[in-house]
C-alpha cells in the first residue's frame, strides 16, 4: 500500500512540473527583413490622363479650323520640284479601276485635345502616317501622340515654322524619316493614280476651307495637309488627319484637285487669308521607300 501511495505521489509531482514548464514562444518573422512590395503598374495597361471630350461631342465639327497668327517667314530648305517620273519607277501597263492601301491612320489630335499645337499638326500627322505605312508600323493614340511631339520638337530645333510647305515636308521626309520624297508639279488625276500604282503615297497641301469637309470646325483650316491612299471610279480615298473620322475619307476628284494649294511663308506674314492661300502653287509630295 505504501509503495502504491509513493508511486501516485511521484506521478502527481511529475505532472505538476510539466505544467509549470514555460511554453516555447511562437515564431514570428522579423519585420526588419520584410521589404515592401513595390507598386508596379504595367505600362501596357496604363491609361493616359482622360483627354478633354472631342469637339464633335457638342458640335458636328472637329477642332481644326481656327485662325492663328503666323510668325515671320524664314528661308526654307531648297528643294527642286519634279514633274516627270524617275527612270526607276515601274508603271503598270493598265491602271486598276480601284486601289486602296492600308495606311495606318491617326488624327492630328490623337487624344482629341485640339490645343494650338494639335490644331497645326496636320503636316506632321500626314508624314507620320506615311512613315508608318512604309515601315509596316501600327499607330495607336499613344504612339501617334509621342511621334507628333517628337517631330514637332525636331522641326522647331531645325528652325521650321508652325506651318511647313510641301518642299519643307518633302525635305523632312528625307532628313527625319529616311524615306524618299519629291515635290511634283503635275497635279492631275492620272498622275496621282500613276504614282499610287507605283507603290507610292501622295501627300497634298490644301486650302482647307475649299475641301468642304463637314467634320471640320467651321470655318475650317486655312491650310491643311492629308494623305491620298487610293481611289475609286470618282473619288480619292484619303487619310485626313483633320478629323477623327478621317480614315478612308473620300473626296471627289475635282474637289480635292481644286483645293490643292501650297503654303507660302511670305504671304503668311501677319496671317493668311482665303484669297492668299488660293494663290498657292498646285504641288504634291510623292513619298516612297
Amino acid at each position: 500500500m505504501r509503495q502504491r501511495i509513493f508511486l501516485l505521489l511521484t506521478a502527481l509531482l511529475l505532472l505538476s512540473a510539466c505544467q509549470l514548464q514555460p511554453s516555447e514562444p511562437a515564431v514570428t518573422s522579423n519585420p526588419t527583413h520584410n521589404e515592401p512590395v513595390p507598386n508596379v503598374t504595367d505600362a501596357s495597361t496604363t491609361s493616359p490622363a482622360q483627354a478633354p471630350t472631342d469637339a464633335t461631342a457638342t458640335t458636328p465639327a472637329e477642332g481644326i479650323g481656327q485662325d492663328t497668327p503666323k510668325p515671320p517667314a524664314i528661308v526654307a530648305p531648297t528643294w527642286t520640284p519634279s514633274a516627270e517620273p524617275t527612270s526607276t519607277d515601274q508603271v503598270p501597263a493598265a491602271l486598276p479601276s480601284t486601289l486602296d492601301y492600308p495606311v495606318p491612320f491617326t488624327s492630328q489630335a490623337p487624344y482629341t485635345v485640339w490645343d494650338d499645337l494639335h490644331q497645326e499638326a496636320c503636316e506632321e500627322a500626314s508624314m507620320i502616317m506615311a512613315d508608318a505605312f512604309f515601315n509596316d508600323r501600327a499607330l495607336t493614340a499613344h504612339s501617334a501622340e509621342q511621334a507628333l511631339l517628337n517631330l514637332v520638337k525636331w522641326e522647331t530645333d531645325q528652325g521650321y515654322l508652325v506651318d511647313v510647305t510641301a518642299a519643307e515636308a518633302a525635305q523632312i521626309m528625307v532628313d527625319y524619316f529616311g524615306l524618299s520624297a519629291e515635290v511634283v508639279t503635275e497635279v492631275t488625276v492620272d498622275r496621282i493614280k500613276t504614282e499610287l500604282n507605283k507603290g507610292k503615297l501622295v501627300i497634298v497641301p490644301a486650302a482647307g476651307r475649299e475641301l468642304g469637309n463637314p467634320n471640320f470646325r467651321r470655318p475650317g483650316p486655312i491650310y491643311h495637309m492629308l494623305v491620298i491612299r487610293g481611289y475609286d471610279g470618282t473619288r480619292f480615298i484619303t487619310n485626313d488627319p483633320g478629323t477623327r473620322k478621317g480614315e478612308k475619307y473620300t473626296y471627289a476628284y475635282d474637289t480635292l484637285l481644286s483645293a490643292i494649294h501650297d503654303w507660302d511663308h511670305d504671304r503668311a506674314r501677319g496671317g493668311m487669308t482665303n484669297e492668299e492661300i488660293a494663290q498657292g502653287r498646285k504641288v504634291m509630295i510623292v513619298v516612297g521607300q
